[in-house]
């Protein structure tokens, strides 16, 4: 089955770039995702060239884009952005994969997003367990037990029901 077809019909948005972050190809979900205007010709043109809000982050995509021609397995990231026709601010899971030639050549990238789904610890602990939960914390400037702390507080749980949670005297 030719990448083309399977981008074409597809209901996620797969889009294609080449070596030098140029747009190739984009299905109408991804010129729907980005938020493209219906008339605009983005083929040829770099992130930072489409009339969108989210061209800002052209530095950073192309980045992405030669991390991702450097690997066999790709590069993955969430992208935050008002994407969409709506525009709406949200996070997308996007993956790129190198495009090679025969020779092993890199010609370029092959992209796709999906919306990213949230699984909060509080879901976890409200019975809406899923196959695999990671915790691992984004930065390490806080002690795992302030983390618990932290997200007890922002779910807007009292002093004394954090306490109790964590098996702390109040």
């Amino acid at each position: 089955i030719p990448l083309i077809s399977v981008m074409e019909h597809a209901s996620i948005p797969w889009g294609i770039k080449n070596n030098e972050s140029k747009f190739v190809y984009m299905n109408q979900a991804a010129i729907n995702f980005c938020n493209i205007p219906k008339v605009f010709d983005f083929e040829g043109r770099l992130d930072s060239e489409i009339p969108v809000s989210w061209s800002e982050l052209a530095p950073e995509l192309q980045a992405h884009d030669r991390k991702a021609e450097q690997s066999k397995e790709g590069a993955e990231i969430i992208e935050t952005a008002h994407f969409g026709r709506d525009a709406i601010l949200a996070p997308w899971y996007c993956a790129k994969f190198p495009i090679c030639d025969s020779d092993g050549h890199v010609l370029g990238t092959t992209f796709y997003a999906k919306a990213f789904n949230f699984f909060s610890v509080y879901d976890f602990f409200s019975n809406l367990k899923p196959s695999i939960v990671r915790l691992t914390p984004p930065v390490d400037i806080f002690t795992q037990r302030e983390l618990e702390i932290i997200f007890f507080a922002i779910r807007r749980f009292t002093a004394k029901e954090i306490a109790s949670r964590l098996c702390l005297s109040f």
